[in-house]
């Protein structure tokens, strides 16, 4: 669309970088809010579910991926146990693992 060549454009004259890391993650078994965090589609690149916050746990401390310090509001999680490519697929895959930890999709 318009919009995303726009933006597109401008992040190009931004000279943006993403940064690709990988996290490993283990779920805790029976965690209602998963990994925690509040997650918005992204249609862009890098394509998939953006941060758009964090959640506390059950037990009121930080949820699995903002314990690991890193991830912050604003990145985006593009691949999940190799799926990916679009934000519908990492949120499958989300839910997939959520589902295997003992939560409930």
């Amino acid at each position: 669309t318009i919009r995303q060549r726009l933006v597109a454009a401008e992040r190009q004259s931004l000279n943006e970088a993403w940064i690709s890391q990988q996290v490993m993650i283990q779920l805790p078994p029976n965690e209602p809010a998963g990994l925690c965090v509040r997650l918005q589609p992204r249609m862009i690149e890098p394509n998939g579910c953006f941060i758009n916050g964090f959640v506390k746990n059950k037990q009121g401390g930080p949820g699995p991926l903002e314990a690991t310090r890193k991830a912050v509001t604003g990145d985006v999680i593009t691949n999940v146990n190799g799926i990916g490519g679009t934000w519908q697929n990492v949120m499958m895959a989300l839910n997939m693992a959520h589902q295997r930890a003992g939560g409930r999709a």
